[in-house]
């Protein structure tokens, strides 16, 4: 089956990607989960909110996603007003102080830098979306999780064909990886930091939590080397901030 890509990078100086299973202290994924990123094309295409749950669900829109900077997490407290009362909104009530979790760059990188992986059923919807991003022609900016978090979103490439890997084989995946997915870690590179966190899968159009999934990722974007129960691609594209022909695996989330 011959089916094209988008790859673009989403690039900031910070970003917040709130654990939905957090309550007052906002705590943060270390990437961006599946409905965040669908969000954020569909903000950058103007879809309106509460009309794009079927056509980008994940029969229907394919993203995988991986870490490309190095990155460090800082917890800090930040200053709410308190609004318990309809009478506090002018302030008189004080502050609320919330404890928030922020990712950040660290081993002397400026920007947080995601590499995402886009496929549709649809390829024309796809040219679409990869015209957009060649114009930098959104219709809502993109950010990385928080509005506070601004971003920009950078073209890498088109690719006309990914090839798909039978489940089984042996993959150098580069993106975060379904666990249910894995049948096998094959090689732990030095200094692996792996993280297995829960994460939303899909919300309908009311934005109620359908389905979520365990997700594996290095925390610092190193390939993870393992033989999976699902087929995985390969894509082969010129590295726009590298310069270097890059062949990578990965998986869909």
């Amino acid at each position: 089956m011959e089916r094209p890509m988008v790859v673009f990078d989403i690039v900031g100086a910070q970003a917040m990607f709130r654990r939905f299973y957090t309550n007052s202290s906002s705590l943060t994924y270390a990437f961006p989960p599946r409905p965040t990123l669908v969000g954020l094309i569909a903000g950058m295409m103007g879809i309106e909110r509460g009309t794009y749950a079927r056509l980008l669900d994940p029969e229907h829109l394919m993203i995988g996603v991986s870490l490309r900077s190095r990155i460090r997490t800082l917890i800090q407290t930040v200053n709410y007003v308190r609004t318990k009362a309809a009478g506090e909104f002018d302030g008189s009530a004080g502050g609320t102080q919330t404890p928030i979790e922020w990712v950040l760059p660290d081993g002397g990188e400026r920007m947080i830098r995601y590499r995402v992986y886009v496929s549709h059923i649809d390829p024309e919807w796809l040219r679409t979306f990869d015209h957009m991003l060649s114009h930098q022609a959104w219709v809502y900016p993109p950010y990385l999780g928080m509005s506070e978090c601004v971003a920009v979103a950078i073209r890498v490439a088109w690719i006309d064909s990914y090839k798909e890997i039978p489940a089984g084989s042996l993959v150098v995946c580069r993106t975060a990886v379904p666990a249910e997915a894995l049948e096998e870690l094959v090689q732990l590179s030095d200094g692996l930091e792996l993280s297995r966190d829960r994460v939303p899968r899909h919300l309908d159009d009311d934005r109620r939590l359908m389905e979520t999934g365990e997700v594996l990722i290095d925390r610092q974007g190193r390939p993870i080397v393992a033989r999976f129960n699902r087929p995985a691609f390969v894509v082969k594209y010129l590295d726009p901030v590298s310069g270097e022909v890059l062949e990578e695996g990965g998986m869909f989330l």
